[in-house]
């Protein structure tokens, strides 16, 4: 595993530029009261680079203009497998040197390694204390150090990471493998608990039970169990809605397995049977998805699979004469319409983080598909009960559908990690009544 952190390094520092340092943060533990803590989640960053899941690390690693390198620990309890991997074997002949200080030394050491560098990869967090310390730092160090100078740019350390990040290794697409295998498992149990009078949080038990079964203490994210018209509601979470007849049910979730996230929708009749506007529409989204997957390759991106799913949504919309509009397909999508049915894009990349990369520093949908990247692919179709200027037919009203998969991106193609989840209508059913 420690030559697993040594490439990531590796590659983080090559990205640097001469004279540079990086700087992360563990996150903070959450206190409910005074005695009491939340479940912790390390920062995905750091965890990248380190693997190390507890409180109090500051992280940094330099890159000297003499070509040389060091990775620097601050922590309070020396962990054993973090000075297993990168003290006890040197990296790459001593290119990389590793330091160990107490984390209460933080004050004293940290200009050492600031100072006089040409700029800061500062890795900012969710968390305001950990920002604080770091600017208080840099604001002592510029008053404290006059024959110094202070680095002139701070750099978020996203805009390096991301494209690392993105390219998972093969220790990487095993973990994940495993996450999407336990995440299927999960929803297959919802799949087959579900039925008219239970609620929505009863279909979200069935499937932490799942994920604790595997030990997965933690889901990729709260999971979005939305019966009926809770459906149409892209981030729902309240998952506390009885389930009725002739209701579908959408359910979006993922486990988090040793650090790596899954992420599977499906959508299924609460009466164990779709009726036959039920299954218009969901035949519409899975024929979408069927063709998105025919255009995963290297080479391709979200924004070309996006623009396809939009057209092909929109021919479906006024085909199947679920909504009336006097307008021609191509001007239905130039007034962008269709964003009253499919609100959001068709995927997101995924790995430490259920949405894995933070897209601000870039357009995700320029981005070309690479092999070893892992993404989702998740078209949705969410008829609303009124829509200004349009007419839709009653029966469609308050039909939601979504279906997604975690999806391996191949030197020749793809991989679905979560095929197993029953997608078919006619095998749906079965599964639902045997």
């Amino acid at each position: 595993m420690n030559k697993e952190y040594y490439h990531r390094c590796f590659n983080l520092i090559k990205k640097m530029k001469e004279n540079s340092v990086a700087i992360m943060y563990s996150s903070p533990s959450l206190d409910i009261n005074l005695e009491d803590v939340c479940l912790y989640k390390q920062d995905s960053n750091l965890f990248y680079f380190t693997g190390y899941l507890n409180n109090f690390l500051l992280f940094i690693v330099t890159k000297d203009s003499n070509s040389s390198s060091k990775v620097v620990f601050f922590t309070k309890n020396k962990d054993k497998d973090l000075y297993y991997n990168f003290h006890k074997f040197n990296f790459f002949n001593n290119f990389i040197n590793v330091f160990f200080y107490d984390w209460e030394k933080i004050e004293f050491y940290l200009p050492y390694f600031i100072l006089n560098k040409n700029c800061i990869y500062y890795s900012y967090s969710n968390y305001l204390n950990n920002d604080l310390l770091f600017f208080k730092s840099c604001y002592d160090i510029s008053n404290l150090y006059k024959n110094s100078y202070f680095p002139e740019k701070i750099i978020n350390l996203n805009i390096l990471t991301n494209s690392i990040r993105m390219i998972k290794s093969k220790l990487e697409i095993k973990i994940l493998r495993k996450s999407a295998y336990i995440s299927s498992l999960a929803h297959l149990r919802a799949m087959k608990y579900c039925k008219i009078g239970i609620y929505e949080y009863n279909l979200e038990n069935e499937i932490l039970h799942e994920f604790y079964s595997h030990k997965c203490v933690f889901s990729a994210f709260k999971s979005i169990v939305a019966s009926g018209k809770n459906g149409r509601q892209l981030h729902y979470s309240d998952n506390n809605f009885l389930l009725e007849d002739n209701d579908m049910v959408l359910v979006d979730s993922g486990c988090n397995y040793q650090g790596y996230t899954s992420d599977i929708t499906r959508t299924y009749p609460v009466n164990k049977k779709f009726n036959i506007y039920q299954k218009k529409v969901y035949n519409l989204v899975l024929e979408v998805f069927c063709e998105c997957l025919s255009l995963l390759r290297p080479g391709s991106s979200f924004g070309i699979i996006n623009d396809k799913v939009i057209r092909m949504i929109s021919i479906g919309l006024i085909n199947l004469k679920i909504i009336s509009v006097n307008l021609s397909v191509n001007d239905f999508i130039k007034q962008k319409l269709y964003k009253n049915f499919y609100m959001h894009n068709i995927g997101h990349w995924i790995g430490i983080d259920v949405h894995d990369v933070y897209y601000k520093y870039s357009n995700k949908n320029d981005i070309i598909f690479e092999p070893n990247m892992v993404i989702t692919i998740e078209p949705g179709l969410y008829i609303p009960d009124t829509c200004e200027n349009l007419f839709i037919f009653e029966p469609y009203k308050g039909i939601n559908v979504r279906i997604e998969d975690t999806i391996l991106i191949t030197n020749n193609g793809y991989e679905n990690l979560t095929s197993s989840v029953y997608k078919n209508i006619y095998d749906i059913e079965n599964y639902m009544n045997e």
